[in-house]
């Protein structure tokens, strides 16, 4: 019971780091981009889980699931990172009367 209870914090603990946005490196942009981004992501692993199971359905071939899991945690992957990484501060905009 407290091997089950430990791996239940564990699975806590790693869905939120991917799941809450005041966790994962999406937490420095802004709330609307981060839901837009997280949105995106979320069309994404249900793209590759429903096209794995048709693929299990109509080929019995585990190779493009595979490569579909991969694909997504790649995708994943990149998209925290490059979250992650410091952005420098935007230039103010000035007025279109000041603009050449």
């Amino acid at each position: 019971m407290r091997r089950a209870k430990q791996l239940m914090a564990a699975i806590r603990t790693n869905y939120g780091l991917v799941m809450d946005p005041d966790k994962n490196p999406l937490w420095n942009i802004h709330p609307a981009q981060r839901f837009q981004v997280m949105a995106y992501l979320s069309v994404m692993w249900t793209t590759i889980f429903c096209t794995a199971f048709g693929a299990w359905y109509w080929y019995g071939e585990l190779i493009l699931a595979h490569m579909l899991v991969i694909l997504g945690i790649a995708m994943t992957g990149l998209t925290f990172a490059q979250a992650s990484r410091p952005t420098p501060e935007p230039l103010p905009i000035r007025p279109a009367d000041q603009r050449r």
